[in-house]
């Protein structure tokens, strides 16, 4: 018995039709004689005239009726959000994008961060592409740039202004007469040791004057030989031609630039008493120590603004003047110490030049970054634990420091005993200071990484 088909359900109300645009009537093979098959008996003549007059009219084809109204409304609205959307991402990406880069390159004054930012500073200028190039895939860090005063693309040859009381003598020199103050012999760039001098002529240790005792005309000057490299830029080269002839840096007398940049003081040291009285004239000046730590830290700002290219260049005669601008301070203080095993009677750089360990005045040498050799023996005395302590105390800041004091301590406790000098002090700070990189590092990409997610929500 044959049962027929269920008849299909009726769509239901929530049932909605598919929004599309109805297609033109199409052909079958039934419809069309020219597409149905022929017979195959008979002519095909015969059979043409018989399918002919067997048709009936068909109907005229009318143009499809448009969707409907709230169909055409849906795609209409599906249209106009996609155009919103992208117009929320191209308004992000345009706002985002310049802020991201203004950001990082912003950072780069004040934060340490890997060299291949350094593309992103307006002053960053390279030389040939293979320059370029290598900058970007360099993720080191280094220590952030200087705020400069020009573009650092040309040297800055204007008058340098310096603080109150510093003639401005040596801004009024010629180019001619740069020539014959400075020399411009090209020399290598790699740091140099401290000189070795031969043993004072007398052993006996002067005391600290108590009185203001005679100094020597002309008291020792810093850079007092021809200046031995080249410079970039005349701004650069005005600048040390008139910081070595204003007051403010010759009554200073700054310890740190003449122990390694004046050949008299590095020649005073075979007269002990001469030497000593030097000193003295380091750590007792008209100006105040106040003042002069402020001369010579504006000092270090202005040589980092007007010497740009030569620090990047790694000038040798530049970086070591900033370091020793840098550190004066704290090498002030240094020389200044009294030597607690003699009564305090005596500077403790008096007593390093007379020891019989030649390694101990060495120690003075660390903040430019010179390290003490292998198998260095010091005395032990209580001027180097003192001087050892000074440094983790206070020359955290030093870059020469963060080279050399964390080794220099290890091998001076491999002498004197476990304990002798603070152990790892740069070390740690340098994990802190990383840890601290990574942290804003985070939250710059963190930051970054919301704003990408509200750009493409």
């Amino acid at each position: 018995m044959f049962t027929p088909p269920p008849s299909p359900l009726p769509p239901g109300p929530s049932q909605k039709r598919p929004c599309t645009v109805p297609v033109l009537g199409s052909s079958s093979p039934e419809d069309d004689v020219f597409l149905s098959a022929t017979p195959s008996g008979g002519s095909s003549s015969s059979w043409l005239r018989s399918s002919l007059s067997s048709l009936s009219p068909l109907p005229v084809r009318e143009t499809p009726s448009p969707p409907p109204a709230a169909c055409a409304q849906d795609l209409h609205v599906r249209s106009v959000e996609a155009k919103k959307r992208t117009a929320r991402r191209t308004r992000w990406t345009i706002l985002l994008v310049p802020a991201a880069l203004i950001l990082i390159a912003a950072s780069t004054r004040y934060l340490s961060h890997p060299v291949a930012l350094d593309v992103l500073v307006p002053d960053y200028a390279a030389e040939d592409w293979q320059t370029w190039a290598a900058t970007l895939t360099d993720w080191r860090p280094h220590k952030r740039h200087p705020s400069p005063q020009g573009s650092g693309e040309e040297p800055i040859t204007g008058p340098i202004s310096f603080p109150s009381g510093i003639s401005d003598a040596g801004s009024s020199l010629s180019t001619g007469s740069l020539s014959t103050v400075l020399s411009l012999d090209p020399s290598a760039t790699s740091t140099t040791s401290t000189p070795m001098v031969s043993a004072p002529s007398s052993a006996a240790a002067p005391t600290i004057p108590q009185t203001p005792p005679v100094l020597p005309t002309p008291f020792p000057q810093a850079l007092d030989t021809t200046l031995s490299q080249n410079f970039s830029s005349v701004g650069c080269q005005n600048f040390f031609v008139n910081m070595t002839q204003t007051g403010p840096f010759l009554t200073c007398r700054p310890f740190s630039l003449l122990l390694q940049e004046s050949s008299a003081f590095i020649n005073a040291q075979t007269n002990i008493s001469l030497l000593n009285t030097i000193v003295w004239g380091t750590c007792n000046t008209d100006p105040s120590e106040e003042e002069c730590v402020a001369n010579m830290e504006w000092f270090a700002t202005t040589l980092q603004e007007q010497c740009t290219a030569e620090l990047k260049a790694n000038y040798a005669t530049v970086t070591k003047t900033l370091l020793g601008l840098q550190s004066y301070s704290l090498l002030r203080q240094a020389a200044c110490a009294a030597d607690p095993t003699l009564d305090n009677n005596t500077y403790c750089y008096i007593s390093a030049t007379l020891s019989s360990s030649r390694e101990d005045v060495y120690f003075y040498s660390l903040p430019f970054g010179i390290p003490l050799t292998n198998g260095s023996a010091p005395s032990c005395s209580g001027c180097t634990r003192n001087l050892m302590d000074l440094y983790a105390v206070q020359g955290t800041n030093i870059s020469g420091l963060q080279k050399t004091y964390d080794g220099a301590a290890a091998m001076t406790d491999q002498t004197c005993g476990g304990g002798f000098a603070r152990q790892e002090v740069f070390t740690s700070s340098n994990d802190a200071r990383h840890e601290s990189r990574v942290r804003a590092y985070a939250v710059l990409a963190g930051a970054l990484a919301v704003a990408g997610a509200l750009a493409f929500a």
